[in-house]
């Protein structure tokens, strides 16, 4: 029908869904730049492709507990990865930016230095 083409065609503009091979670049360039543990990399891949993470989410990919699980996420906010957009119960964590934001921000600070 008219309405299940025009849905198709808005969903595929419109989607958070990256294709898998986009998904493994972007995830490769995060391994090549970050020292990440087996766990990190896990969720971080499942956070390129959906958008959004959570401990709980977390917890159940990795089969970690809640203490492991928050530390893991710490670790990757500490290193500038992941941000917390909410607090407490149910947290969510999303991307802070890409690899090529970060690296076009040191190239142009070290074109500053000179």
């Amino acid at each position: 029908s008219v309405y299940h083409a025009t849905h198709q065609a808005f969903m595929e503009k419109y989607s958070r869904k990256l294709p898998k091979k986009m998904i493994e670049q972007i995830l490769q360039q995060y391994l090549e730049a970050y020292e990440l543990s087996t766990p990190q990399a896990k969720a971080l891949e499942y956070l390129i492709a959906q958008g959004k993470l959570t401990n709980a989410i977390y917890q159940h990919i990795n089969n970690l507990s809640k203490a492991t699980a928050t530390r893991h996420l710490q670790d990757l906010v500490n290193k500038g990865i992941i941000a917390n957009t909410s607090k407490g119960a149910g947290a969510k964590y999303t991307l802070v930016n890409t690899i090529q934001d970060d690296e076009a921000r040191v190239g142009k600070e070290e074109k500053e230095l000179i």
